[in-house]
């Protein structure tokens, strides 16, 4: 008589890490390709090709431009960090300040690295919603 078969857990930690990897990537081509050649201007393959990945992989992880467009503008805003903002160094040493005009100034520092980050891909967010009502709602 053959010994029963053991079984194990599929584990789909390292499949979702490279998904998530591939996604990272197709969102930073994005990113730049928008902002160097506009909205407009940018293919999904030509995202595909920057990122090295296939079309239908683009589609498979983010459905659309627009939806790619809102990947980037998140990317943008929240930066290479995961964490919220709250539990982000930067926030916590504003918090901690006890005075007045250097919390501000702490604060005002960190708003301008946002707005640094995101002003480009917000003109190119402006410039999408006149050509794509996908866009539009975003």
């Amino acid at each position: 008589m053959a010994s029963p078969v053991k079984t194990r857990a599929y584990d789909s930690s390292n499949r979702a890490r490279q998904a998530q990897e591939t996604r990272r990537r197709i969102v930073e081509a994005a990113a730049l390709l928008f902002v160097r050649d506009g909205y407009s201007a940018t293919s999904i393959s030509a995202i595909a090709e920057h990122a090295g990945v296939a079309v239908p992989t683009v589609y498979a992880s983010l459905r659309s431009k627009a939806n790619i467009l809102g990947a980037v503008v998140e990317l943008t805003v929240r930066g290479d960090e995961v964490a919220p903002l709250a539990s982000r160094a930067g926030w916590q040493e504003i918090e901690r300040q006890q005075n007045p005009r250097e919390q501000l100034a702490l604060f005002a520092h960190l708003h301008r690295q946002i707005c640094d980050r995101e002003a480009a891909v917000f003109a190119q967010l402006e410039a999408a919603a006149g050509a794509d009502p996908e866009a539009t709602e975003l």
